[in-house]
């Protein structure tokens, strides 16, 4: 009887054990069946342009199932697809550690440390990798590191020593160009770009890199040879246009800028829409029409290219070096309204306006200028246009209702910003206007325009004076001859008491000032009065008046005129 209790027993240990290994078999089977399927899912999100549901989905496979490499490789797959390279090599580096064998993870690693810069984990791992490939792009990868690093003869050496192992191999040819291009040996770059003519001389990208060096060592004979070679090789010209125009126009030779553009239309090979595009170039590059004649003029009235926008440029670049400007600005609008989006040309075109004191019709164009994608032209115009008519409060509500305070060009912002204190304190808004000020020397305290007014507007206050002064005298500093900073700063001591200060600045504000600027003469006569010369100050002040009446000037006239006492 005991003997058959210990079989059955054992009989069932037996069982226990088969049903338990056989549940770890069954759950290990599940596990990996939810981890393939959800890889795959994951996977095929990817696939789809779905790339943050597959970030998602594959962070959550790295938390359940942390030892799997392939999550990993997929999520740094998806952050150098979205540009974010620190992710990249860290979920790389992930991948890698969690699967060493695989020579796709080791390769993505690489990638992302040639991307990040990593040059000395990237060295690393490419002695790693180079002795289990065959292939010679990671020996090149090599010797570029050293380059990355400024070892220029460490990185030349390993080329060239690859090259003389790999002689048929262009790529080397093209990196080592690269190399002495960027460092500026333009005649081994040469002999790399004729060693790669030699190897492929129908390669049109082999003859421009020479074409390039050529010009860059100014080999005049050789470069007009090379173009006459690429243009034997493609008739189109599509390669050698813009070298051939560059060259005829750094000339500056009137008649051989015409010849040029007549053998263009005459090309009857060549494309009527390459023709107006040379033409255009020539026409918006030299500012004088010396290279006209009636043939060329001729052909440019009487043809139209498929793109109009083409002869609208020409004609305007015409007529602008004509100075013909109204002729210039019908064809710069037709330009424009053809183009739809080019911020210079809706520039210029508004400016025009701006500068005729048209300020109504400036505006009027600036809802069809952001209606074509340009908002910060438009609205840079408006504030402009409105600053023109002094409507301060419209000038402001475009402001609010824009973007372009948001513009981050500290340059920008400074004019911005000074546009809008002038705008508030002609408003009487003086502390909304010292605010702006206050804003510009924040970001720019050496901002000449602001700190002049600031400074002036200050002294018209009697307030801070003393910070007036130095903001002044920093004017005066770095402009000794501006009659408009000379009068600001002579106007603060002026308002110091420094009477002896402010009639030295101010007479040399007058010696550098246009003979008509009444502030400064009232100003003048101001000082002269306070410094006890009465009869001069009178002067002044009856010059200042005629120049620009007011009220002030007069009662001062009357009050200090002998035969009014």
């Amino acid at each position: 009887m005991e003997v058959l209790a210990i079989r059955e027993n054992k009989r069932r240990i037996s069982l226990l054990f088969f049903i338990i290994v056989f549940s770890c078999l069954l759950n290990a089977q599940e596990k990996k069946n939810d981890y393939e399927n959800k890889l795959i899912a994951a996977t095929t999100l990817y696939q789809r342009g779905q790339v943050l549901k597959a970030e998602k989905e594959l962070k959550k496979l790295t938390r359940k199932y942390p030892e799997k490499a392939a999550p990993y490789y997929l999520l740094s797959e998806i952050y150098a697809r979205t540009g974010r390279v620190g992710l990249y090599e860290q979920y790389a580096e992930k991948a890698y550690i969690r699967d060493t064998a695989n020579s796709e993870y080791l390769s993505n690693l690489i990638a992302a440390y040639d991307r990040t810069g990593n040059t000395l984990l990237l060295k690393k791992y490419l002695l790693k990798a180079i002795p289990s490939r065959k292939e010679i792009d990671y020996k090149i990868l090599l010797a570029l590191t050293d380059f990355r690093a400024f070892n220029e003869t460490a990185t030349i050496r390993q080329l060239d020593e690859l090259e003389n192992q790999y002689p048929d191999n262009e790529l080397l040819n093209i990196i080592k160009y690269k190399v002495f291009t960027y460092v500026q040996k333009h005649d081994k770059a040469k002999e790399e770009a004729e060693k790669l003519i030699r190897k492929n001389p129908d390669e049109v990208q082999y003859h421009l890199a020479y074409l390039n060096t050529l010009q860059i060592l100014k080999d005049t004979v050789a470069f007009l040879h090379e173009l006459d070679v690429i243009d034997s090789l493609d008739h189109s010209m599509d390669n050698t246009w813009q070298y051939r125009t560059e060259y005829v126009i750094d000339r500056k030779d009137s008649l051989q800028i015409r010849e040029y553009l007549l053998s263009i239309i005459r090309n009857n090979r060549l494309d009527s829409l390459r023709k107006w595009q040379i033409i255009g170039v020539v026409t918006s590059k030299v500012k004088n029409n010396g290279f006209f004649n009636e043939e060329l003029f001729d052909w440019i009235q009487h043809n139209t290219p498929s793109k109009k926008y083409l002869k609208y440029l020409v004609l305007y670049n015409y007529y602008s070096n004509e100075k013909k400007e109204e002729e210039a600005i019908t064809y710069l609008k037709q330009y424009l309204f053809e183009v739809k989006k080019d911020y210079q040309g809706w520039s210029t075109f508004l400016q025009y306006y701006l500068d005729r004191l048209f300020p109504d019709r400036c505006l009027s164009y600036c809802d069809t200028a952001e209606m074509y994608g340009n908002k910060f032209v438009a609205d840079y115009y408006r504030i402009m246009s409105y600053y023109q008519m002094k409507q301060y409060k419209k000038l402001y509500e475009v402001v609010k209702s824009s973007d372009i305070e948001k513009y981050t060009n500290n340059e920008f912002k400074v004019f911005l910003y000074n546009v809008l204190a002038l705008s508030f304190y002609e408003e009487k808004n003086i502390k909304k206007a010292f605010t702006y000020y206050e804003k510009i020397i924040a970001i720019d305290s050496t901002d000449l325009l602001a700190l002049n007014n600031y400074a002036y507007f200050l002294s018209l206050q009697n307030k801070q004076l003393e910070r007036a002064e130095r903001m002044s005298r920093k004017t005066i500093e770095a402009e000794p001859y501006n009659s408009t900073y000379l009068d600001t700063y002579a106007w603060i001591l002026y308002k110091m008491k420094d009477y002896a200060g402010a009639r030295y600045y101010i007479e040399e504000a007058i010696r550098n000032s246009a003979k008509d600027n009444a502030e400064i003469i009232d100003h003048y006569g101001d000082i002269l009065f306070v410094t006890g010369d009465v009869e001069n100050a009178v002067k002044a002040w009856k010059l200042s008046h005629e120049l620009e009446p007011s009220e002030g000037k007069l009662k001062k006239i009357r009050k200090h005129t002998p035969e009014n006492k």
